[in-house]
């Protein structure tokens, strides 16, 4: 099983699997080097992106239709 997106109602729209894929590593990132720039910690979030293979991708696909209709689904009620 993939985990879930916990994401607010407000974002609904902007659920992208590379959003997805910031928030998760982006705290890492910060963790290990804690003295880099945002911008800098994007830019390498960026190119590990670009680089991540087809299948971890798809995995962050996956979890991006989850959140999109898990949010759709609530709208509805």
């Amino acid at each position: 099983t993939l985990p879930t997106c916990n994401y607010p109602l407000k974002r609904t729209m902007s659920i992208t699997p590379y959003k997805i894929f910031l928030k998760d590593q982006r705290r890492q990132m910060r963790r290990k080097h804690s003295t880099m720039s945002t911008k800098e910690i994007n830019q390498r979030l960026a190119k590990r992106w670009k680089n991540l293979s087809k299948r971890m991708k798809q995995i962050y696909q996956n979890r991006s239709n989850l959140a999109k209709k898990r949010i759709s689904h609530r709208l509805l009620k």
